[in-house]
């Protein structure tokens, strides 16, 4: 692995969290190097740094040991010295790279071979730990049909079989280029004539998606002698291989599959466990540039599942192959092979048949490269030593060191949220409403109560309210009221709790919110949909999940009239739509500060519509986003103002038909298009404040039914704007008539004057005066 760096001297760090420092001289005393290895700050990479009197040359860093450089690595980095460069500094090596065990040194030499300067490989030397016990081969991607696959497996699988330490060979998938006979022929008597050492081979995408598509288990069989998946023991090691299915329909994993895999995984939850899967992780390694992924793989119910059982299950160390990204990527990207995002091991192995390097922002395919892994096992850790099998050289960059000691997994302690996996701890609810299997009509229940314990034997219905339908979570309903509880371990919202109290249009009491387990919820669009009695409800046992939308959430809530949810991670979500639709004595929301702040298009289509009680919503809790808002405040006969100069407002179409009270209105002069019947009926609308100048304003195009916006007063330049209450000028007598205004807070600009009627006289009851004798 070569890497070429030329870095003026402006670029050269002093030797901060400095580990080792070496001074080297050269025989002829004219050249010499400081070579000076550190962790950076950050803490993820390993610096190489050289500087010192270096001549006009190219230099190459390599690693020794007693007897010179090692002849079976390649080096480390090479670099070029010129008239304006002093040295270099190299940070393509992350903290889990180690040195080959052999190596004592670090070195510089010039282009003429003569050594200049070395360092001892400190920091980088690998901790293994324990006794080696035995090595294996782990290589993917071989794609047996394109033009150099059969020579780079015949390759390997030599150099396998020549080494005694390796006592068998893993393929993560895709054997074959199409998946045809043919192809898969030819794999098979590949490894028939050059391994006699056991091959252990899963199927790829490459697999699924001609011949065998979907895949039948006796069909991969005919060719690699192993099932659709499998595992096997090596050693006291587990060792499981998970074929693809199908990359159609969300059925990566074939049925039964993930189950068997967590019964494996439970079963041996305090072993070491090597998983291969011919997928990488979203936002993982072996994606150091983004791929665009047919069929975003993994990116659903199936991904989530075997995400969760990789994060529950930390004994794993989990290879994968597919994105074919070679190792040199890692300076492109440091978790392009290596990362522990899900808490356990996770390693990109490189394609045997043709790595791909980056040339201008593109993933080039290299057929002069074949690279692959040889894994070191000790007692408590592996050492993986990437290599290039054309070369026949092991690379520095892609040697590590892992720590595998076992961590303790407590016995049945995995749940699975979405319900796919069945066991002991199964008390995850049913998804959305369908937990709800009553025979009494749900719209006339008036509380539901989620308890840890229920005593009563006397009820009129009861049924099983878990995915497992095993009895871990029971509803029971007595008259009106539901009681639902769950086994010892309590109960487990479902990952998908969308509509759960949907159309429960009587219910007005929910208790016990806070006895669920809400963590795994992805989930809530429309879960309070037409509760028309519900007034208050628990909404703080969200705060810990962030949802990516929440359409519908609180939609026909006709008898709430606050909702706060300002303690809500609201950062991912782009969607409002119809959140609180119909909410008629809705007055005020509040969202907390930054929603949506990952992201710049966020909509709120008929969000509010038919709130007939708010008064006002604040925009600027949205920050500067591009939001959708048609029919947003449909039918809000109680809005008199509303301020989107933070925003830049789109889809305006319907968004104030039949706000009869909206007075004014703020654009900033992002706004580009009115679109139909946005201000349809609002014959109250008086003032438009506007960001931007008038001829700004008129390029934005006003399409029909908005003659209400036509005839307001367009205030241009507006910097900002809020409408005060009425302010009284001078108070009404008998006879004359007195006079208020409104005035706009912000510059004091009377915006809207009002007469204020004569009080008239008024008189006493009739006072009758005695008569009087003269």
């Amino acid at each position: 692995m070569k890497k070429r760096v030329i870095i003026t001297s402006s670029f050269i760090i002093t030797a901060l969290f400095l580990v080792l420092f070496c001074f080297g001289i050269s025989a002829n005393n004219s050249d010499y190097c400081n070579l000076v290895i550190n962790t950076s700050e950050d803490g993820f990479n390993y610096c190489l740094t050289v500087s010192g009197n270096l001549s006009e040359d190219t230099y190459s860093v390599l690693y020794e040991d007693d007897n010179g450089a090692l002849t079976d690595y390649e080096e480390i980095c090479s670099f070029e010295i010129t008239e304006e460069t002093k040295g270099t500094i190299y940070n393509g090596l992350i903290v889990q790279n180690c040195a080959p065990l052999k190596a004592t040194t670090i070195a510089v030499y010039n282009s003429t071979g003569e050594r200049i300067g070395f360092t001892d490989v400190g920091i980088l030397k690998a901790n293994e730990t324990g006794e080696k016990l035995y090595s294996f081969a782990a290589i993917s991607d071989t794609h047996i049909g394109s033009k150099t696959s059969v020579d780079d497996l015949q390759t390997a699988l030599t150099f396998f079989e020549n080494d005694s330490d390796i006592k068998f060979t893993t393929v993560c998938g895709d054997l074959s280029l199409g998946g045809t006979e043919d192809n898969l022929n030819l794999y098979k008597s590949t490894v028939d004539a050059y391994a006699t050492k056991p091959v252990y081979a899963i199927s790829g995408n490459h697999e699924t998606n001609a011949t065998f598509a979907p895949l039948a288990m006796d069909s991969l069989q005919a060719y690699t002698g192993q099932d659709l998946y499998y595992s096997f023991t090596y050693n006291d090691d587990v060792y499981i291989m998970l074929g693809i299915y199908s990359l159609y329909d969300n059925l990566e994993f074939a049925e039964g599959e993930l189950q068997w895999l967590y019964e494996i995984l439970e079963e041996n939850r305090n072993k070491r466990c090597f998983l291969f899967l011919h997928l990488f992780p979203r936002d993982g390694s072996g994606d150091a540039v983004d791929l665009d992924l047919e069929g975003d793989m993994l990116n659903n119910t199936q991904g989530q599942v075997f995400y969760s059982l990789l994060s529950h299950y930390s004994n794993i160390v989990y290879f994968h192959g597919h994105s074919h990204q070679k190792f040199e990527l890692q300076e492109y990207n440091r978790m392009n092979t290596y990362d522990n995002i899900f808490g356990c091991h996770s390693i990109h192995v490189p394609s045997l048949a043709y790595p791909k390097h980056i040339s201008e922002g593109k993933l080039i395919s290299d057929y002069d490269a074949s690279e692959g892994y040889v894994v070191d096992v000790y007692t408590n850790s592996i050492i993986l030593k990437g290599r290039d099998f054309v070369s026949g050289k092991f690379l520095p960059i892609a040697s590590y060191a892992l720590n595998t000691e076992i961590k303790n997994v407590a016995e049945n302690t995995y749940y699975d949220s979405t319900g796919t996996i069945k066991n002991e701890n199964s008390n995850v609810l049913k998804s959305g409403n369908t937990w709800y299997a009553g025979t009494f009509d749900k719209k006339n229940i008036t509380k539901i109560s989620f308890v840890t314990e229920f005593a009563s034997e006397i009820y009129d219905e009861c049924w099983d309210a878990s995915m497992s339908e095993n009895g871990q979570v029971m509803a029971y309903r007595i008259g009106t009221e539901i009681f639902v509880v769950g086994n010892t371990k309590g109960i487990v919202a479902n990952a998908d709790s969308s509509y759960m109290f949907s159309d429960f249009q009587n219910l007005s009491q929910i208790v016990g919110l806070e006895n669920i387990d809400m963590i795994n919820v992805l989930s809530i669009d429309g879960l309070f949909k037409n509760c028309h009695k519900l007034t208050n409800v628990n909404l703080s046992v969200f705060k810990d999940n962030s949802f990516k939308q929440l359409n519908e959430v609180f939609m026909g809530c006709s008898s709430i009239e606050f909702v706060d949810i300002s303690d809500w991670d609201l950062s991912n979500v782009t969607k409002y739509n119809f959140m609180f639709n119909d909410c008629a004595l809705l007055e005020k929301v509040d969202l907390g500060q930054n929603p949506s702040s990952l992201h710049t298009n966020i909509y709120c289509s008929n969000m509010f519509k038919n709130c007939v009680s708010l008064e006002n919503f604040d925009f600027s809790v949205f920050g500067n986003k591009s939001v959708y808002l048609g029919s947003i405040f449909y039918g809000c006969t109680n809005l008199t103002v509303i301020d989107f100069k933070d925003i830049t407002p789109t889809g305006m179409a319907y968004s104030f038909t039949k706000c009869t009270n909206l007075e004014s209105v703020v654009f900033s002069n992002k706004l580009t298009s009115v679109l139909k019947y946005c201000f349809d009926n609002c014959p109250n609308l008086k003032f438009v404040f506007f960001t931007g100048t008038e001829d700004e304003w008129n390029n934005i195009t006003i399409n029909n039914n908005n003659d209400a916006l036509l005839s307001a007063l367009i205030h241009y330049n507006a910097v900002g704007y809020t409408l005060s209450d009425w302010i009284v000028d001078y108070n009404p007598t008998c006879t004359l008539d007195g006079s208020k205004h409104k005035e706009c807070t912000e510059c004091g600009e009377t915006l809207e004057t009002e007469v204020i009627d004569a009080l008239g006289h008024s008189h006493t009851s009739e006072i009758t005066t005695p008569a009087t004798h003269l």
